[in-house]
């Protein structure tokens, strides 16, 4: 396993230069949660750097969300109040297993309520039986380049 020092060094060397590099520039001076950079002066400082642009929160999320997909343990504290990177690259760093914990929570909950949909559509087709399939068309057929899907 590569080191989170690595990867941000590698992640930020081929990126091109603007406020996502910045970002993870800003966040990966802040080790732990007690030294979280809190949002709204990240993206003031952000704002000073380039040229008065103003991040958004959304693009704020999407930045944090690219960063953990390339296996950056880009963590905050999901208030606002900050981020940051956790102070170890151990899998038992207090901080690591926090934030994980509240992160896969919230695919848990997504999960469970689509899991709540399908049933109560299950047993919808249970209590109307077999009429339910005459109000269901079947699926347009689909050209590809290999024939015909259907």
């Amino acid at each position: 396993m590569k080191k989170q020092s690595e990867l941000i060094k590698q992640y930020i060397e081929q990126s091109e230069y603007g406020p996502k590099r910045t970002l993870l520039r800003i966040i990966s001076r802040c080790r732990g949660h007690e030294n979280a950079m809190p949002r709204e002066e990240a993206k003031q400082m952000i704002a000073e750097i380039h040229a008065g642009i103003k991040l958004a929160d959304r693009t704020w999320r999407m930045y944090m969300e690219d960063y953990r997909n390339h296996g950056i343990r880009a963590l905050d504290l999901e208030d606002g109040e900050g981020a940051f990177i956790p102070k170890t690259d151990k899998d038992n760093d207090p901080d690591y297993i926090a934030f994980k914990r509240r992160y896969a929570s919230k695919s848990y909950t997504m999960l469970a309520t689509v899991r709540a949909m399908d049933r109560q559509v299950n047993v919808e087709i249970v209590k109307l039986g077999d009429s339910i399939l005459d109000q269901i068309s079947p699926p347009a057929k689909q050209l590809d380049l290999f024939g015909v899907r259907g």
